[in-house]
């Protein structure tokens, strides 16, 4: 069978999101070894690559709800929360880019982050200062002192546990000093539980659900390449497992 027409009359076989978004992960990490090309955010503000493009209804939902509280003066804090692999880091990632590309949005710096497992307060404020481009001072104190009369939107992707903003140099969303301007400040993170959502004192929280079949082949679609997939044996297999599952 010609493997086009294989690849076209795949989607109808899918039975979840979560195989299907682990699956492109798997395919694009595949297409980045192929190219030899890194992508390093060194220096803000730098937009995700565009293979994070995002499609569907059900995203495109979450993403105006997060705009919602975003635009919320009484939502410092917002959590997002689901099982792994049903897209909570694209949907951040979606977010980050459309404030970058919105210049009304009243903010000064919008800040991401990944707490990726065993990752230390040290390291993320080190990052933190980075895209801030504080190149004298990653200290909690640098980054306060810079911190607290900015706007900013400070984005935490997939913390595993609570996360101390004070120890991070990071200005709390609801502790304006009176001796300053009031600052537009919002925190959004994700992870996995919905307990941590509560421990961390979101103002409020979410859950991302698993992509609905089409979303999810509509996502694959978007993110895939056919010619590169038929080019590479290694993609070709990944393919071939997505077509085939049941």
């Amino acid at each position: 069978m010609h493997f086009g027409t294989y690849y076209l009359n795949c989607y109808s076989k899918y039975r979840t999101s979560r195989d299907a978004m682990v699956l492109l992960n798997e395919i694009n990490e595949l297409k980045e070894e192929q190219i030899q090309v890194s992508f390093v955010e060194e220096q803000p503000p730098i937009p995700v690559p565009a293979s994070l493009k995002v499609v569907g209804r059900g995203i495109g939902s979450n993403l105006d709800v997060t705009h919602g509280y975003l635009a919320d003066e009484t939502v410092g804090m917002v959590g997002i929360w689901g099982m792994g692999g049903v897209g909570k880091t694209t949907l951040l990632r979606k977010i980050y880019n459309s404030l970058l590309d919105d210049e009304n949005t009243g903010f000064d710096y919008v800040i991401l982050v990944v707490a990726t497992k065993d990752v230390q307060l040290e390291k993320l404020r080190e990052d933190i200062a980075i895209k801030l481009q504080l190149i004298s001072s990653s200290s909690k104190e640098g980054i306060s002192n810079f911190l607290k009369t900015k706007n900013f939107v400070l984005l935490l992707d997939d913390i595993l546990a609570v996360v101390d903003l004070v120890e991070l140099g990071i200005p709390h969303p609801h502790s304006n000093d009176n001796s300053t301007k009031q600052c537009k400040r919002k925190v959004i993170f994700t992870t996995r539980s919905e307990e941590l959502c509560t421990k961390m004192r979101a103002d409020e929280k979410f859950k991302v659900e698993c992509l609905e079949t089409q979303e999810a082949c509509d996502l694959f679609k978007e993110n895939v390449n056919l010619d590169v997939i038929v080019s590479d044996v290694r993609m070709k297999e990944i393919a071939r497992q997505v077509m085939i599952h049941e």
